[in-house]
């Protein structure tokens, strides 16, 4: 695929999507930094008060751990599809080539599979550990 399959009008709605989902993810990384101060959000915490407690090593320590390593996951996920936009390649399945429907585009703009390649790379069948495929029930 090169740019002229998918309009610019097109790349620049997708850019901004995965611009907009970058922003979110590095706004709730702040969550995760050792500051008291800062709260964290609520469906994170298994505190009353939400906040992050810098010290111990508790339940809500380990699910600000698990939402650091994915959001990592997803940054480069996006940092990964904002330079195949630059390069050209967006839209191209990983797995069989082929292109990636639009709608699981919008849906997943990050992703680097078409839906068939995407089942075989949950199930294991496809190499997929760079991959961050939505996780979060986008797909």
């Amino acid at each position: 695929m090169n740019k002229g399959d998918i309009s610019a009008k097109k790349l620049k709605k997708f850019r901004r999507l995965l611009l907009a989902k970058q922003n979110e993810v590095l706004q709730d990384a702040s969550f995760s930094e050792p500051d008291k101060s800062r709260r964290m959000p609520a469906e994170l915490s298994d505190t009353p008060d939400h906040t992050v407690d810098s010290g111990g090593g508790g339940l809500g320590c380990d699910k600000v751990n698990r939402f650091k390593h994915g959001g990592k996951r997803l940054l480069a996920s996006i940092a990964d599809a904002l330079a195949r936009i630059d390069a050209g390649t967006y839209g191209i399945c990983d797995g069989d080539g082929e292109l990636i429907a639009k709608s699981r585009l919008e849906t997943v703009p990050w992703t680097r599979y078409c839906a068939k390649c995407a089942r075989l790379a949950q199930m294991g069948l496809l190499r997929s550990e760079d991959s961050f495929e939505g996780s979060d029930n986008n797909e």
